[in-house]
């Protein structure tokens, strides 16, 4: 005989919001993780500004890298905020 977990949807829930607000220093991880996705679209911006006025010498590859990396940031901010409301 198999033993299934079957989750339901508040549990699934319950455990992404005990992960989101799980308390660092006195501020939940979705705000560290939003302050971490607003670092990275303005390190983004920065490398794309600096570029053009010729000050850094970084690849364009690096900007895409970036862009990517705070997109999906972003997706993962908004997927683990947004479970709370479901």
């Amino acid at each position: 005989m198999r033993a299934y977990i079957i989750f339901t949807k508040r549990e699934e829930t319950a455990m992404l919001n005990e992960i989101t607000y799980y308390l660092i220093f006195g501020l939940p991880v979705i705000a560290y993780l939003g302050m971490v996705t607003l670092f990275f679209f303005l390190l983004t911006a920065l490398i794309a500004s600096l570029r053009r006025k010729g000050k850094i010498k970084l690849p364009v590859q690096w900007h895409y890298r970036f862009a990517y990396l705070s997109i999906i940031l972003g997706l993962l901010h908004f997927v683990l905020s947004i479970t709370s409301y479901i």
